[in-house]
């Protein structure tokens, strides 16, 4: 461990004593401390991402993204009219999850419903 702020999960799910990482996850979760799990399994407070220089990365990682049932709920907004919005580039880019998985910024879906923002 490094300095207690940046860790990788199978040694926190040693020290946490627990047996999985998704253990370690929700205990981290219980606990309220923020984190970020990073593409490469470590896991990063956000505190030590600022500290350390990981800020850009972590905050990349950290962001929120929502599935389309979300999106549907903050707009008000229907399926199709979402996919129109897209397709005319008048609403946030949508990010590829998978083949058939996508999802959105939740802060730029935010900004497009206040109106700050248009694409």
């Amino acid at each position: 461990m490094d300095n207690g702020l940046l860790f990788n999960l199978e040694a926190l799910s040693k020290w946490m004593n627990l047996s999985s990482k998704k253990e370690v996850v929700q205990n981290l979760h219980k606990l309220g401390i923020p984190f970020v799990e990073l593409s490469n399994g470590e896991v990063v407070t956000l505190y030590s991402a600022l500290e350390r220089g990981f800020q850009k990365n972590a905050m990349e990682e950290a962001e929120e993204l929502i599935r389309m049932d979300e999106v549907i709920k903050l707009t008000k907004a229907c399926r199709a009219s979402i996919n129109n919005y897209v397709s005319q580039g008048s609403f946030p880019p949508k990010i590829q999850l998978g083949p058939r998985k996508v999802a959105w910024r939740k802060a730029e879906v935010l900004q497009w419903v206040e109106g700050k923002r248009d694409w």
